[in-house]
């Protein structure tokens, strides 16, 4: 089969580079594999170019590949972002496989560090990098632009930045695609940091960075005005939605969030109901095809235990039957019930650290439903959307916005419900019903709401 490798090392680290590189030859060789090439970032990269450069390879080629890592700790430093990355090369028509005698599938890999496999001093590690994170200061590479002080803060490039903002020029002149960027950045000679040529990989990583206007985000951490920035936060703004404009049309409807995520139940054995997306696709008479997406909420016993009868509704239906009844039940000018998750900044930060350890314990819950068989991958991808489009509202609505008043929070949710609803994307309706609804109970296709 068609190989891949995958790993992190040290840019200034040619021998341990040598050392992945062979390891990942010798099992090709052993395996009878075709090795056809290699990619690499740096430790604690979260969105390298390595790994951008891999998929867009796949993309490029349109071939199916086994991907080869050493283990699950190359492909993230967390649970969730490896899983991600696991899911990402499913979606892609390839495979993941870890040069591991013992663990070779990448979701097993990964759950023998959360189950003592690995030393402590890994996590003593991290938990350093965490403190180091927590002060703004850099780890690892510094994003180009930028380079790294002895006292661990990030200065700017004169050279670099001004390359990133050239960048951010061009891709809003009008008519301007990533890849028109790269191409008009190599004909004038410019080169990245290595000293090789931009690629459409380069340049979109470069736009995406939050780095450039002065914005600290490492471990969940988000500290703005950390440091001097080179972009403006207009300009990067607009090249945001520039971006998502231009992307709105290959999104994934599997990776929205379902705005009952978290509150809903199912009334026959008082489980979570989670989100599911399931394509039909279909041949037309005079030729083609035809394909369409269509959302459910499922029981999740029912799910992954079998233990619970066909319990399904169609989101939208089930979507407006709930607005409808928050709507009767929070009329404007009602007075709202106490919200104890934002009654103040401590009660909303020790509702906040619950929900996260929860939502840690639901992931490792289902990874460990999946590695042993259990479930598949595609029933571990909706589980997957649907926590982490529970840790984007817990973020987006979490405390340190100088609103402790819960009245003034639910009043605002309201006041969305009621009109704003057709305009806000998936996580915001999400956010909106979570703030106002302690639980949704279904029961025989009706839907029983109960305020917080």
């Amino acid at each position: 089969m068609r190989a891949l490798g995958y790993f992190t090392v040290r840019a200034d680290d040619t021998r341990a580079d040598g050392i992945l590189t062979k390891a990942f030859e010798r099992f090709c060789s052993v395996g009878n594999h075709i090795a056809q090439g290699v990619f690499h970032d740096e430790p604690g990269s979260e969105q390298g170019p390595g790994w951008d450069g891999l998929t867009d390879h796949i993309h490029r080629t349109g071939l199916g590949y086994l991907i080869v890592v050493p283990s699950a700790a190359h492909i993230g430093s967390s649970l969730s972002e490896q899983v991600r990355r696991v899911l990402e090369i499913d979606d892609l028509d390839c495979a993941m496989v870890c040069d591991d005698e013992e663990k070779p599938d990448p979701l097993q890999n990964a759950l023998r560090v959360l189950d003592g496999g690995a030393s402590g001093h890994g996590e003593r590690i991290r938990e350093g990098m965490k403190a180091k994170a927590a002060k703004g200061l850099g780890l690892g590479r510094p994003p180009f632009g930028y380079r790294l002080q002895v006292d661990g803060t990030l200065k700017v490039d004169p050279d670099e930045a001004e390359v990133v903002r050239s960048i951010f020029r061009m891709y809003m002149e009008p008519r301007q695609g990533v890849r028109s960027v790269a191409q008009r950045l190599n004909e004038a000679g410019s080169k990245t940091r290595r000293g090789g040529t931009w690629s459409l990989v380069a340049v979109r990583d470069v736009l995406r960075n939050s780095a450039y206007i002065g914005t600290y985000h490492r471990f969940g951490l988000r500290i703005p005005g950390t440091y001097e920035p080179i972009v403006d936060a207009a300009g990067f703004r607009a090249a945001q939605e520039q971006m998502r404009g231009r992307s709105s049309a290959r999104r994934n409807p599997s990776a929205e969030p379902f705005p009952l995520a978290g509150v809903l139940y199912c009334g026959h054995c008082g489980q979570r109901m989670m989100g599911v997306v399931r394509h039909r696709s279909w041949s037309r008479k005079g030729g083609g095809h035809g394909q369409r997406a269509y959302r459910y909420y499922q029981c999740q016993t029912r799910i992954n235990e079998g233990g619970c009868a066909y319990r399904t509704i169609r989101a939208g239906d089930l979507e407006a039957a709930v607005l409808g009844r928050l709507r009767e039940l929070t009329p404007e000018g009602a007075v709202l019930p106490h919200n104890p998750a934002s009654g103040g900044a401590p009660a909303a930060i020790t509702k906040a650290r619950t929900t996260t350890r929860a939502l840690d314990k639901r992931l490792v819950e289902l990874v460990r439903r999946t590695a042993g068989g259990g479930m598949t991958l595609g029933q571990l991808r909706a589980g997957a959307a649907e926590i982490e489009a529970a840790r984007g509202a817990l973020e987006s609505g979490g405390p340190g916005e100088g609103r402790a008043d819960a009245r003034e929070l639910a009043g605002e949710a309201r006041d969305k419900l009621h009109y704003l609803w057709d305009d806000m994307d998936a996580a915001e309706r999400q956010e909106a019903v979570r703030t106002l609804a302690e639980r949704v109970t279904l029961t025989d296709g009706e839907a029983e709401v109960e305020l917080r």
